[in-house]
């Protein structure tokens, strides 16, 4: 057996498999001059690195395909809850804003995704989700009653308060990652109060912009 030690800065899921791949080619070229007479001959990459490389790879497609499965569903359950694909399609909005706004975040700062990060989309869902129906709840029942702009406004008094103190109180609980010495860790608190506060803003200003854009009043 002959063991060999190297070691790797902190890299992204993406560029580490490369890395691992590149040195796996390289090796096998390197001692396929002795295959012929050591059949039996194997090199492999082992290592916590490598390992973890390969799970957050995995990590990271399976992600993708729950998150794209997730906002199908999402779509679906808002249509069967409201009654409208109207509906339904503008409630989906401000739920992918957040999204969007944390994977642009990483990609200008250069934040590499790894398991730790992984878990920020999913928590955000399920908070946007919940700020979403309360505020499309509330306002499909003020709507009986007013038209769309003092509905909005009515909405916004009444479940604005709300949504900001829960959104504040967890944002403040993820910030407190931020004194972790774990990189990945201190980048999920920070990530995911910015995409706490993201969904806030979206369903305090997009959600209700997308309310008047398209007309959304209780007959539709």
């Amino acid at each position: 057996y002959l063991l060999t030690h190297f070691n790797v800065s902190n890299l992204g899921s993406a560029l580490a498999k490369q890395l691992f791949d590149d040195v796996s080619t390289q090796t096998n070229q390197i001692f396929a001059p002795l295959k012929n007479k050591y059949p039996k001959l194997k090199v492999s990459i082992t290592g916590s690195m490598a390992m973890l490389a390969r799970i957050s790879d995995f990590i990271s497609w399976s992600q993708i395909k729950s998150f794209s499965l997730a906002i199908g569903a999402i779509s679906v359950i808002f249509l069967l809850i409201f009654g409208s694909p109207l509906i339904g399609l503008i409630a989906v909005i401000p739920n992918i804003f957040p999204i969007i706004t944390i994977c642009g975040i990483m990609g200008f700062f250069k934040i590499h995704m790894d398991a730790d990060i992984l878990l920020v989309i999913p928590i955000t869902i399920g908070i946007a989700v919940d700020d979403t129906i309360h505020f499309l709840t509330h306002y499909r029942l003020e709507l009986k009653d007013r038209n769309i702009s003092s509905a909005i406004i009515a909405t916004i008094r009444e479940v604005g308060q709300a949504i900001v103190f829960t959104s504040v109180i967890l944002s403040a609980g993820f910030l407190l990652f931020m004194i972790s010495s774990h990189n990945g860790l201190s980048n999920f608190g920070i990530l995911s109060a910015v995409a706490m506060m993201s969904a806030l803003l979206s369903d305090l200003f997009l959600l209700p912009a997308l309310c008047t854009v398209f007309n959304l009043n209780s007959k539709k």
